[in-house]
């Protein structure tokens, strides 16, 4: 089970960052054509590689990012923290390294960050358990 870049991926057959609508790819979930889900994390992982790109946070509508068991690297991505509905982020088991972006707790609907088994190092922003309680 492998997506990539234009081929045909996991289940459905679609394509992935195809020319297709971003609704018809695999593992995004819209309403009234707005991303509100993205999921290409599963128990096995989708053999994601690379980074979290900063575009998502031009996802007004983008609730829940669900990437985990892949090979991300880098730092979540500071603009995360404009998405005024963003409430879910699970990306545990990648490389993804520190800092976490304290701006993803600023005024927002945080509920559920999972983040274990990454290369994070160091404090993580005061507010985080706060925000998470």
């Amino acid at each position: 089970r492998e997506c990539s870049e234009g081929g045909q991926v996991c289940q459905n057959g679609k394509n992935f960052l195809g020319e297709s609508d971003e609704c018809e790819w695999f593992g995004n979930y819209c309403r009234d054509g707005q991303i509100f889900e993205i999921n290409h994390g599963t128990s096995i992982g989708n053999n994601l590689i690379g980074t979290l790109p900063h575009e998502l946070a031009w996802l007004p509508e983008l609730q829940s990012l669900f990437v985990q068991n892949n090979h991300l690297r880098g730092t979540i991505p500071t603009e995360y923290g404009r998405l005024s509905k963003f409430h879910t982020l699970v990306a545990s088991n990648n490389l993804l390294e520190s800092p976490f972006p304290e701006s993803i707790l600023d005024g927002s609907l945080m509920e559920v960050i999972e983040i274990e088994k990454n290369k994070f190092t160091g404090q993580f922003p005061s507010n985080i358990t706060r925000q998470l309680n």
